[in-house]
């Protein structure tokens, strides 16, 4: 879907999706959070972290890990 400025933006389930991705570092994430970076490192290595790869650094995706978070708050608290 294109929008004015010649942005392109993808849709999920019809609705406009946020295609901006905010980024940390693995490193950065980990102090963020209050895991010890080997403890997040072992997370990350079994995939329980969403992360893109930008050349050879690896970021988290940030912005998926808010979705997550708010996606299981409904879930728990919601009739």
């Amino acid at each position: 879907m294109s929008v004015p400025g010649g942005i392109e933006k993808e849709t999920i389930n019809g609705h406009l999706a946020n295609t901006a991705m905010p980024i940390m570092t693995m490193e950065a994430f980990a102090h963020t959070i209050g895991l010890p970076f080997s403890v997040f490192h072992a997370q990350y290595k079994r995939g329980y972290w969403p992360t893109t790869k930008i050349g050879k650094r690896v970021f988290v995706n940030v912005e998926a890990v808010r979705m997550q978070m708010g996606k299981q708050y409904l879930d728990a608290y919601s009739n």
